[in-house]
Order: structure tokens, then C-alpha cells, then sequence
């Protein structure tokens, strides 16, 4: 309970402070953790190591620790991982980049690259979920393509929007690339609501239904007084009935 306490307070206190006592608090958190991180790695524990360089780097994005983790995520076999962080890195998402970074980024990227497939899926459904192996879903963008990248392998796709569903099948191998068409299957239209039955028309002369209703009421209001009557109370007594009129 009191540690609790105390890290809702340090959370409190870093929303409190200014933005540059907030992001100086970022920058020691993420060298602590580096270093941890560091420690972790010397000792051969490499999944310490990625979990604490996967902390450190959302604290404060640097190409150092990007650097590091990329080789953590090849260390526990996520070369798939490995690669789409280094991209990342190419692309700016953690922190700018010299040219000297962005060489050694290129080198690498094209060694990975030769160590991981790629699946392009199109389908007839822009906006619809694909997912190939273990991956994470990818949404179909506006051209019904999704792009995934995989380890090699024999791996399962499937494909699902609204309800519809389909699968395949793909060998993929290290630094190939699979284009693959998957057609879904057509929607299911919803069940048919039965049209409501025409109420019958009564025999032209025949007596209206109201009357036999109020001959009903009359029937039942008679026998409740006698049933009163004969048990010698003669007090109005409740009457729970609800007289519902059919369907004219």
C-alpha cells in the first residue's frame, strides 16, 4: 500500500512539474534503465535486457537505445521485430539521425532483410484485418494490400472483415517476397422478417368483434359480483384483469 501510494505521488509530481523538470526526470529514468539494461546483457540476459531497452527507448527515444534493443530482439529471435525498429529508426520515429547512424542503419537493415520474408496481401476489402504466422493484424489500407514481414516458414493467413472470413496458406522464404489474392466470401444476408399477417375481415353483416368483447365483459364483471354476492361479503373486491382488444 505505502509503495502505492508513493508512486501515484511521483506520477502526481511529474504532471505537476514543468515541461523540462518532466522531460530532465525522462532522461534519468531512461539511463537507469539503460544501464540496468547494460548490466543485463554482460550477464547473457538477453530478455531482461530487451524488456528494460523497450522501456528506456518509450521514456526517451534515442538511436543508442534503438541501436541496443534491435540487437536484443535479434538475441531473443524477433529478427522480424529487429528490423521493423531499425526502420522506424531510418524513418526519425526515435530521435534524429546523423549520417553516420544512417549509413550504419542501412547496412544493417539490408542484412536483416535477408533473413526475413514479406507477404503482400490484396484483398477485395479495403480496411480489413489480415494476419500471417504470429504477426500482429495489419489493416488492408484503401487498396484492399497489406504488408507483412515474417520469419520464414510454412504460415497461416487469414483475412476476416465484418463477419467474413478467409484463409491460405504460404511458404515464405528468407528475403522473398509473396504477393497473394484472396477473394472473401460474399456477405450473408440477415434473416427475412415475415411480413405481419392481414387480420381477417369479417363476413359482411356479421356482428362486429367489439360487441362479442363488451358480451365478454359483461360475462366476466356478472360472474365476479356473484361469486361476491355468494360468499356474503358483498364489498367490491380488486379485480387484476387486463382486457387487451385483438387486432381490428
Amino acid at each position: 500500500m505505502i509503495r502505492l501510494v508513493a508512486l501515484l505521488a511521483v506520477s502526481l509530481a511529474l504532471v505537476a512539474a514543468p515541461p523540462s523538470v518532466a522531460r530532465a526526470d525522462q532522461t534519468t529514468e531512461a539511463r537507469r534503465l539503460f544501464e540496468q539494461a547494460s548490466r543485463a546483457r554482460d550477464a547473457g540476459h538477453w530478455s531482461e535486457a530487451r524488456s528494460l531497452l523497450e522501456r528506456s527507448l518509450a521514456a526517451s527515444p534515442r538511436f543508442s537505445t534503438a541501436w541496443n534493443l534491435a540487437t536484443a530482439l535479434e538475441r531473443t529471435d524477433d529478427t522480424v521485430g529487429a528490423l521493423e525498429l531499425l526502420l522506424d529508426v531510418q524513418a526519425g520515429r526515435h530521435g534524429p539521425v546523423t549520417d553516420a547512424e544512417r549509413a550504419s542503419l542501412a547496412e544493417r537493415v539490408a542484412e536483416l532483410s535477408r533473413h526475413v520474408g514479406t507477404v503482400v496481401v490484396v484483398v477485395d476489402a479495403p480496411g480489413a484485418d489480415v494476419r500471417v504466422g504470429d504477426r500482429p493484424p495489419v489493416r488492408a489500407d484503401a487498396s484492399g494490400r497489406a504488408t507483412v514481414r515474417v520469419e520464414p516458414g510454412a504460415l497461416p493467413i487469414s483475412v476476416a472483415d465484418h463477419g467474413r472470413r478467409a484463409t491460405r496458406r504460404v511458404d515464405v522464404g528468407a528475403g522473398t517476397v509473396h504477393e497473394i489474392e484472396i477473394a472473401l466470401p460474399p456477405p450473408i444476408e440477415g434473416p427475412r422478417q415475415a411480413s405481419a399477417p392481414r387480420p381477417r375481415r369479417r363476413a359482411e353483416g356479421g356482428p362486429s368483434p367489439w360487441i362479442w368483447v363488451a358480451v365478454g365483459a359483461a360475462v366476466v364483471a356478472g360472474g365476479a359480483l356473484a361469486v361476491g354476492l355468494a360468499a356474503g361479503g358483498g364489498e367490491d373486491e380488486p379485480v387484476d384483469a387486463d382486457f387487451v382488444a385483438p387486432a381490428i
